[in-house]
């Protein structure tokens, strides 16, 4: 090896040596602050106000402290601005706060219903926040829900965020990120939906309903056989028990099945209307069966409990179309996209009118198909 072959191997060897010498900028664990869940409300002096609201700001942010007597700690602060809050944050604590680490956001449904587009405007534009941060908005205060005593967690904050991620996996509820919800906003006849956490009994929190929104505020909410409807028209791919009861010639039978769901949407022009063939596929099994009948003896029982299924579904998808196209009166079903496919520039100016989805001509079908079952051994 000549001398000049020596000396660049040394070179790149001491560059390397450098490199591995550690992170120049790294923190201690324990002088960080990692909020996973926040929690955004109006004031509680500002609400019905009328002058600019203040914003209450409350976080959830686990305790990495070796001698720390508490798993989490709750902190709230205020500001007019989310970034004001934050400010103010930085004048009462030591920590170093890493907002990359958020998982989750609650809103209070005061605060949902003057519009969330300024309070998440930071959010998306500030490069630490991830777009697959969790959106919901509280039955009540935010800060309420999070604040929440719970057993078997670290913290409340890993208890919302686990109901939150997990609920479409096993229910008829969406699960919406950040993404979703600002996409929703931002386009021409998009309307977002959002879960609603409410309390009970005060040690237990559940999603029971889902708030509806034109653009970012909140105008009303589905609750029960609503949310249900509305997840399924929507085409939200989600998985569900779903009971059935049938009385025919003297014989009862009730039990519960498990489906999928998925739709199909088609739209044309008819007579000067747009019309909308909205088909919901439901794919499932029978998992639950109180009858003397087997389902191997009796060939028509599966076929009976598809219809009980079906008509059940059939009957509160068109309920909630209607109810949607008169009082809620903006598309919450997303299916203006699929005509804004066809006809986007006649239907641009019109598409977020509420006169275009309460004109429209909305026909539902659900198919209900339970190819498999469960038989008793």
């Amino acid at each position: 090896m000549n001398m000049h072959s020596f000396i660049k191997s040394c070179a790149i060897v001491i560059v390397c040596m450098l490199l591995l010498t550690g992170c120049w900028d790294s923190k201690d664990l324990e002088n960080l602050s990692i909020p996973i869940a926040g929690g955004y409300d109006l004031d509680k002096k500002d609400i019905g106000g009328k002058s600019k609201a203040q914003l209450m700001v409350s976080g959830i942010v686990p305790n990495f402290r070796p001698d720390a007597k508490e798993n989490y700690k709750f902190e709230y602060t205020k500001g007019k601005t989310i970034g004001e809050s934050r400010e103010e944050r930085s004048k009462t604590s030591s920590d170093s706060p890493i907002y990359g680490m958020l998982q989750v956001l609650v809103f209070g449904q005061d605060l949902a219903k003057q519009g969330l587009g300024k309070v998440l405007d930071i959010n998306l534009r500030y490069s630490q926040i991830k777009n697959s941060l969790y959106l919901a908005v509280a039955d009540g205060r935010a800060e309420d829900v999070l604040n929440i005593p719970v057993k078997d967690y670290d913290n409340p904050g890993e208890y919302v965020l686990k109901l939150i991620k997990t609920a479409q996996k096993n229910a008829f509820v969406p699960t919406v990120t950040l993404h979703d919800f600002s996409y929703d906003i931002w386009n021409s006849g998009k309307n977002p939906i959002l879960p609603i956490i409410e309390i009970q009994n005060k040690d237990r929190l559940k999603i029971n309903s889902v708030a509806i929104f034109k653009h970012d505020k909140m105008i009303s909410k589905a609750e029960n056989e609503d949310m249900r409807s509305l997840v399924l028209l929507r085409g939200i791919s989600s998985k569900g028990f779903i009971p059935f009861f049938i009385d025919n010639k003297d014989k009862q039978c009730s039990g519960s099945v498990i489906v999928k769901n998925s739709r199909k949407v088609k739209v044309k022009y008819q007579q000067d209307k747009l019309v909308f063939d909205v088909k919901v596929l439901i794919k499932g099994q029978v998992v639950e069966l109180y009858t003397r009948q087997s389902l191997l003896e009796n060939k028509d029982l599966l076929k009976n409990i598809e219809k009980a299924v079906q008509k059940e579904l059939n009957r509160d998808c068109i309920t909630f179309i209607e109810k949607m196209q008169h009082q809620f009166k903006v598309d919450c079903i997303d299916i203006s996209k699929y005509a804004l496919a066809k006809w986007r520039s006649q239907l641009t100016n019109f598409i977020d009118d509420e006169r275009f989805i309460q004109n429209a001509v909305i026909n539902v079908a659900v198919d209900v198909k339970l190819d498999k079952t469960d038989e008793m051994q």
